[in-house]
């Protein structure tokens, strides 16, 4: 291992990071989960990388190293800086994994539950109205700004998302005005600190909110270990007090679901009685 990742020094019988230390007692755990050594190395070497260019990563506690990097084997993820699907970030002391709205998409990707989703963001400057079905496209005339300088300025009014299902269906999701946003951000664990994504990533964080609001909802059949533990540690990293509950989570899904199902119905019925 040390001869893979490089987490000894080079010096004889000098003392080990105790950043290190955390990587080396990953492994194991790691590898048991993964399965692969390939992957186990690849995700630790980025692991390795990471916290060597953070000083603020390098002093967090040993276990809480430990545990972050153990849930990216638990939740398929990867911590390939280039994909940025996922991040190491330093909380108060301690070292967590925290998804992009970019690594959200792909779980439900990858786990068949939709082909694509985006997250629209709403301003003040644009025509909006809510539609009242989510299989009705909301009324959104967009407005580009010709700066960037100019788009800063903007005031944001709100967020929805646009679902391609895995059967071509498309659907749009309940629209999430600005305040809702706030009092996601007012609760983050982050919210008000230096190293705070809302800082610098103010619009990433905003899709990621509604995305993360729609997760849930947009999970179809029977979540695998590898969506729960999204969600698990998105709940207990971002400050959100609700627990996962299968059946409960799964009521509005249903109500899509079937609400789609008539809409396809009334559709062939038109056609057969050749109705407009």
């Amino acid at each position: 291992m040390e001869n893979k990742l490089e987490l000894t020094e080079k010096k004889p019988n000098a003392p080990i990071a105790i950043w290190k230390q955390a990587l080396i007692k990953a492994e194991s755990k790691f590898m048991a989960i993964s399965g692969k050594e390939e992957q186990t190395k690849i995700e630790l070497g980025f692991a390795s990388m990471i916290i060597q260019n953070n000083d603020a990563l390098k002093k967090c506690d040993i276990d809480s190293i430990v545990n972050a990097v153990i849930n990216v084997a638990r939740t398929g993820i990867t911590l390939n800086p280039v994909l940025k699907l996922a991040h190491l970030v330093p909380r108060a002391g301690k070292c967590v994994l925290d998804f992009d709205y970019k690594g959200l998409v792909k779980v439900l990707k990858d786990n068949k539950c939709l082909k694509d989703i985006q997250a629209i963001i709403v301003y003040e400057d644009e025509d909006f109205k809510e539609s009242n079905s989510q299989i009705i496209a909301h009324s959104h005339t967009k407005v580009y700004a010709h700066t960037e300088d100019a788009h800063k300025k903007r005031i944001v009014k709100g967020v929805y998302c646009q679902v391609l299902l895995m059967d071509n269906t498309v659907i749009y999701t309940q629209f999430m005005p600005y305040w809702e946003i706030l009092k996601t951000e007012k609760v983050s664990m982050a919210a008000g600190t230096s190293y705070s994504p809302w800082k610098t990533w103010r619009e990433e964080m905003i899709k990621k909110t509604k995305i993360k609001r729609d997760f849930k909802t947009l999970i179809s059949g029977s979540p695998p270990d590898s969506l729960v533990n999204v969600l698990e540690i998105e709940e207990k990293n971002n400050g959100l007090q609700k627990k996962y509950c299968v059946e409960d989570e799964f009521q509005d899904a249903e109500v899509m679901k079937s609400e789609i199902k008539d809409k396809k119905e009334n559709l062939k019925i038109s056609e057969k009685l050749d109705l407009p």
